[in-house]
């Protein structure tokens, strides 16, 4: 004989459970997508801001300087990942052992 299914339910528990678990873990993907367009990857403004820690003013500052390449659509800025590896490679200082080959 089959069980009923109620709100007090423990099989409801359980599938409740597993869909909240599910919705966190599609909101953590979401977060860590960036958009692509024409074979490139573009990072919005708060995910450059996390990933180097600075603040929008500063961003603002490289965007405002030239010191880094955007993009505005519909006022959101964008910033091809393309550009910022770009701008990490140009900008890489390597250490003084390294230069010389000292290990």
């Amino acid at each position: 004989m089959e069980r009923a299914i109620t709100k007090q339910s423990e099989d409801l528990r359980a599938v409740l459970g597993k869909i909240a678990d599910s919705r966190k873990e599609l909101g953590e993907i979401e977060s860590l997508h960036r958009p692509q367009f024409l074979n490139d990857r573009y990072f919005t403004g708060e995910q450059l801001r996390v990933q180097f820690s600075i603040c929008k003013k500063t961003l603002q500052t490289y965007r405002d300087n030239g010191i880094i390449a955007h993009t505005s659509i519909g006022g959101k800025f964008l910033y091809r990942e393309s550009d910022i590896l770009k701008i990490l490679e140009e900008n890489y200082r390597p250490t003084i052992k390294r230069l010389f080959g000292v290990k």
